[in-house]
């Protein structure tokens, strides 16, 4: 079966564009991909995280996935930090990899601005070697991606490649599944750009963490349009089409469906409308989260359960490039 690898960084609260991106349609990989899914701490701390925050977010996004159906039995769940494989195999490939490549990845020419050399991480620079680790470490042939991530992987397939012809060594280059495929949130105060924390403000995204009556409020104070009919442009209208792309994810309908069947009413039906079925929808993940995180020591058996499947092939497929490397392992 092939290999499916992918992560998600625990650096911010679990939004509602995580659900829709990412967890939500990683279940369905585990059918046809042997999966391993990773709570990417390692890379969170490129830049400075509260320990105490962090270790309660780790905690949340495993109980995210516990409550989303993933099955710890069936599938591999596991914690970055817990396999010192995965930064070993960095500096190895750190090794192959040229400064030239890493100063012209986009996002970190993006995540520098405004910040002086002597102020800029190390980690943030190598960022992408860590994740090419991440990616060889388990012979992935598949790697759901966005858009913001292809150039990274670009990169890993470089790498790899590179080491391969060096050391005459067969290893999976990784393909890329375009997670956009799957459907992608839009924010609410900035229906241009991804639902993620920015300058909008807390507004601008949807939270596991918020409460039904932050929900509403939210949605309710959503950037629409000067028009007041319900319609779906993306270009021309990007604000009320990125509420009725979300009616529509929500409710398993198309956007022309959502469309007719507000026609002739405003704004304000329609988005109270949308509160309540985004509220249905969240309220009973979130019940279930809130129930494993009164029981910690449950999550961080999870947490080990995988670290130990995970660590069997992560330590045989490290040997295994050490050995082509000429280093005794």
């Amino acid at each position: 079966m092939a290999i499916c690898y992918t992560a998600i960084k625990p650096s911010g609260e679990i939004t509602l564009g995580n659900y829709f991106g990412t967890i939500h349609h990683w279940r369905s990989l585990s059918q046809t991909y042997q999966c391993y899914f990773c709570i990417a701490d390692l890379h969170a701390v490129t830049v400075y995280q509260d320990p105490a925050v962090l270790k309660e977010r780790c905690l949340r996004f495993m109980a995210f996935y516990l409550a989303n159906g993933f099955d710890p039995d069936t599938t591999t769940i596991y914690l970055q930090s817990q396999l010192p494989e995965h930064a070993e195999l960095q500096w190895l490939f750190n090794c192959h990899v040229h400064m030239g490549e890493l100063s012209r990845m986009t996002q970190y020419k993006d995540k520098i601005q405004g910040l002086k050399e002597q102020a800029i991480p190390a980690g943030l620079f190598n960022y992408p070697v860590l994740m090419a680790a991440d990616i060889a470490l388990f012979k992935s042939n598949v790697v759901p991606v966005g858009n913001d991530q292809k150039q990274h992987l670009e990169l890993a397939r470089e790498v790899i490649s590179r080491v391969c012809r060096q050391y005459d060594m067969q290893w999976p280059i990784p393909e890329p599944l375009i997670s956009e495929q799957f459907g992608k949130l839009m924010g609410l105060q900035q229906p241009t750009k991804k639902m993620s924390k920015s300058d909008a403000g807390e507004n601008n995204i949807i939270l596991f963490t918020d409460s039904p009556k932050l929900i509403q409020k939210k949605i309710m104070k959503s950037v629409t349009d000067s028009d007041s009919t319900i319609g779906y442009d993306p270009i021309g209208r990007p604000g009320v089409s990125n509420l009725v792309n979300l009616y529509a994810l929500l409710s398993d309908k198309t956007q022309t469906d959502v469309c007719d069947e507000f026609v002739g009413k405003g704004y304000g039906d329609f988005k109270r409308s949308l509160a309540d079925l985004v509220i249905s929808v969240m309220e009973p993940l979130q019940e279930k989260m809130n129930q494993y995180l009164e029981d910690p020591e449950h999550l961080i058996a999870v947490f080990n359960q995988g670290k130990n499947k995970a660590k069997i092939v992560a330590e045989k497929n490290l040997k295994e490039i050490k050995d082509k490397m000429g280093l005794i392992s």
